[in-house]
C-alpha cells in the first residue's frame, strides 16, 4: 500500500500529524470528531472535514484489493492512537495507518454530510409547515354554518335578482362574514400551497441557501435511473451560483424535476415570456433530492463501500 502513495501524499499525511500555527490540535485529531446535530453551521464543519481529507490526495485505487473489514480494522487502530504516537511509527507503518484512516474516514464523513443534508431539507419543510399554521391561526377564523349561509344567499338571489349586493345580501349575511369566507378560501387548496412555498422560499434565502455552494462543490451526486434529471438540475444550479439574476439565463432541466405542485411558483411570466425562478427551482430540486437520497436512488461519490448493517 505504502509503495502506491506518491511522495507528495506522504508529505500531506505527515502534515496531518502536526498542530497548525493557528490551531490547538492536529488535523488528525480534529478529523476524529463525530458529526454534530443537523444544522447549516454543522454541515459546513463536515464539508470542511471533507476538504481536508480530499486535499491529502490519497489514491482510492491503493485500497481496492483490501477487504473493507480489514480497512475498518486498520482505521480503528489509527483512531485509537494520538498524533504523537503515530509519529513514532516507522514510515511504512505510519503511512499505511494514516492513509487507511483518511480513506475510510472520507467515506464516513461523506455519509455524515449526506445524512445531515437530508435532515436539513426535512427541517426546512417541517418548520415551514409549523410557521404556516401559526400564521394561519392568527389570521384565520373559521366560519361556521356555511351551508345555512349558502341557503340564505340562494334564497335572496332568487327572490331579489335585480337587487345590489349591499342592499339584498348584507342584510341577510353580514359583510364581515363574507370577508372571513374569503380569507378561509385563500388559505386552502392551491392558495395554501403557494403561501407555504413562499414562506419556505423566504426561510431558504435568509438562512439555508448558503449551504448550496459548499454542498455542490464537494458532494458529487450520481444516478443511473429516472432521477438523472435531478442530478442534471443540480449541475445547472451550480453553474448559475455566481450570477445574481432572479431567473436562470440558460435552459434548465424541467421534465422529471418540477412536479405539478411547484409549476406555478417556479415559472414566472415576464413580459410575455415564461422564466424559471432560481430560488423556487432550487427549493424544488432540493426536495426531490432529499427523497431520492433517502431511497438511495441518488448517491454520492466517495460514500461507504458497503451498506450499513
Amino acid at each position: 500500500m505504502t509503495a502506491q502513495l506518491p511522495l507528495k501524499v506522504q508529505t500531506q499525511l505527515d502534515e496531518l500529524l502536526v498542530v497548525p500555527p493557528d490551531g490547538a490540535i492536529s488535523h488528525f485529531e480534529s478529523l476524529k470528531a463525530d458529526a454534530a446535530n443537523p444544522g447549516v453551521n454543522n454541515l459546513e464543519r463536515e464539508i470542511s472535514k471533507l476538504k481536508t481529507l480530499l486535499a491529502v490526495g490519497v489514491p482510492p485505487e491503493a485500497f481496492r484489493s483490501i477487504p473493507w473489514k480489514v480497512l475498518q480494522m486498520l482505521k480503528r487502530r489509527a483512531w485509537n492512537e494520538k498524533a504523537s504516537e503515530m509519529r513514532e511509527h516507522p514510515q511504512g507503518v505510519r503511512y499505511a495507518l494514516i492513509a487507511t484512516f483518511v480513506h475510510v474516514r472520507l467515506a464516513e464523513v461523506t455519509d455524515d454530510a449526506v445524512k445531515m443534508l437530508v435532515e436539513i431539507i426535512q427541517r426546512l419543510d417541517r418548520r415551514s409547515d409549523q410557521q404556516v399554521y401559526r400564521e394561519l391561526l392568527r389570521d384565520l377564523q373559521r366560519v361556521e354554518g356555511k351551508i345555512q349561509i349558502l341557503f340564505r344567499v340562494a334564497e335572496v338571489v332568487i327572490t331579489k335578482p335585480e337587487g345590489t349586493i349591499r342592499e339584498v345580501l348584507f342584510p341577510v349575511v353580514k359583510e364581515e362574514t363574507f370577508h372571513q369566507l374569503a380569507v378561509e378560501s385563500r388559505n386552502t387548496g392551491s392558495q395554501f400551497r403557494l403561501f407555504r412555498q413562499a414562506l419556505m422560499r423566504r426561510k431558504f434565502v435568509r438562512h439555508y441557501r448558503r449551504m448550496l455552494p459548499l454542498v455542490l462543490e464537494i458532494l458529487h451526486f450520481r444516478s443511473d435511473n429516472r432521477f438523472q434529471p435531478i442530478v442534471e438540475a443540480l449541475s445547472a444550479i451550480q453553474e448559475a451560483l455566481t450570477t445574481k439574476s432572479r431567473y436562470f439565463k440558460a435552459p434548465v432541466p424541467i421534465q422529471g424535476v418540477a412536479p405539478r405542485g411547484w409549476t406555478e411558483p417556479v415559472f414566472e411570466e415576464v413580459k410575455g415570456e415564461a422564466k424559471v425562478n432560481r430560488h423556487y427551482y432550487e427549493l424544488c430540486v432540493l426536495q426531490q433530492l432529499q427523497r431520492a437520497l433517502k431511497c438511495k436512488e441518488i448517491w454520492v461519490e466517495g460514500g461507504p463501500r458497503l451498506p450499513e448493517p
